[in-house]
């Protein structure tokens, strides 16, 4: 487990051009939120994240951090609506993914995330260009949706952190050892 100081640092994209996004943990004590310049085109971002229990996981220009009891919180780039918390405006602050309270696993890619719910179900919620949420459409969705057809699910997985080809998909691992993709 993490120490309630934990600061986590990403790095965002500053211009409209497509670029990778390191996300790292530092331990240590850090008050609020700052930016500063660390390069063309990028900026570190420094937010507390509180204590955290579970893994996060990083996304192109967003982070998710699954919370004790199965919350899922987000932060970062949200013009898709990869926050999940039912807008589009950006956070340098954890928000609640709406409906979301028996995650068991999270996984973030390009500009959607996944969860992995208790019951073996997975929901996504963000972008969705390429189906990559799972519920037969092709429009973003800024709130969870339930994929189609999961429901004995052990992980999932969503492709890529970068908007090149083949990185807006989503993978989850059944009970019975098969792999099923969409995106």
């Amino acid at each position: 487990m993490l120490a309630l100081e934990t600061v986590i640092r990403c790095a965002y994209r500053l211009s409209l051009a497509v670029a990778p996004v390191a996300c790292m943990l530092v331990l240590g004590a850090c008050g609020g939120s700052s930016a500063t310049t660390s390069g063309a085109g990028s900026s570190a971002t420094t937010t507390r994240a509180g204590s955290l229990t579970e893994p996060i996981s990083a996304g192109s220009g967003h982070t998710c951090a699954l919370r004790s009891g199965g919350r899922v919180e987000c932060w970062g780039e949200n013009d898709h609506g990869q926050l999940g918390n039912g807008k589009k405006k950006s956070s340098l602050v954890p928000v609640q993914v709406i409906g979301v309270t028996n995650a068991s696993s999270i996984s973030a890619g390009n500009d959607h995330t996944c969860a992995l719910l208790s019951g073996g179900t997975v929901e996504c919620w963000g972008g969705n260009k390429f189906g990559q949420l799972g519920n037969g459409k092709k429009k973003s969705s800024s709130t969870p949706v339930q994929v189609s057809g999961i429901k004995n699910a052990t992980q999932v997985s969503v492709g890529g952190i970068t908007a090149s080809p083949g990185n807006d998909h989503t993978c989850a691992l059944l009970s019975g050892g098969t792999v099923e993709c969409w995106g």
